[in-house]
């Protein structure tokens, strides 16, 4: 898959089990977050599962779980930039959660004591 200019993309932070929020998440409790902050690009749609309104902008989709989840489970995602924290944060929202079965091909890792930042290319 060759990305252009319309690509659709997101980055976030997720534990080592899978989690990108604690049970108890909240801006009280912000050590149970591994960090749900994805970037914001030129034009994010609101409905979840859509890029019609970026046109040939490029995308990057920004909230937690479940808007990624929408854009997996919808084969809308071109690539997944995943900030593995080593902490286990053992329950909250999974992001791999109900996606179907998408093909994650590593494309680029970066390793380092407090975070492994790794580039996914997502195919059906």
């Amino acid at each position: 898959m060759h990305l252009t200019a319309s690509s659709v993309t997101c980055q976030i932070s997720i534990s080592l089990d899978g989690s990108v929020a604690g049970p108890r998440q909240s801006l009280e409790h912000r050590s149970e977050r591994a960090g749900c902050a994805c970037t914001s690009g030129p034009s994010r749609p609101r409905d979840g599962a859509s890029n019609t309104a970026a046109g040939d902008q490029a995308v990057a989709i920004a909230g937690g779980a479940r808007a990624v989840q929408q854009y997996l489970a919808a084969g809308l995602l071109d690539e997944l930039y995943l900030h593995i924290v080593p902490t286990v944060l053992g329950s909250g929202e999974w992001l791999l959660e109900n996606v179907g079965d998408p093909t994650l091909e590593p494309v680029e890792v970066i390793p380092s004591p407090k975070v492994a930042h790794v580039r996914y290319r997502v195919g059906g």
